[in-house]
């Protein structure tokens, strides 16, 4: 069995409001990706968002389980 890949990914966070009391919005960059920003108009958004790169990325590990080329120890 392959030893598991560390994959993580960084982002640039910036939340503001347009006025007070309006809804707070966001915009989302993906670090050594700046020219791709993801923007949210609810923090709602923003969080469907990450949990969805999360479960991708928890899919492609589980798919990526069979390979031996990480050769880092525990």
């Amino acid at each position: 069995m392959g030893m598991r890949r560390a994959v993580d990914q960084s982002y640039l966070l910036r939340v503001w409001a347009d006025r007070a009391g309006n809804p707070l919005r966001a915009t989302l960059t993906a670090v050594g990706e700046q020219h791709v920003r993801r923007q949210f108009a609810t923090l709602e958004e923003l969080v469907a968002f990450l949990i969805a790169a999360a479960q991708r990325q928890q899919s492609a590990e589980r798919s990526d389980d069979g390979d031996d080329d990480d050769t880092r120890t525990p």
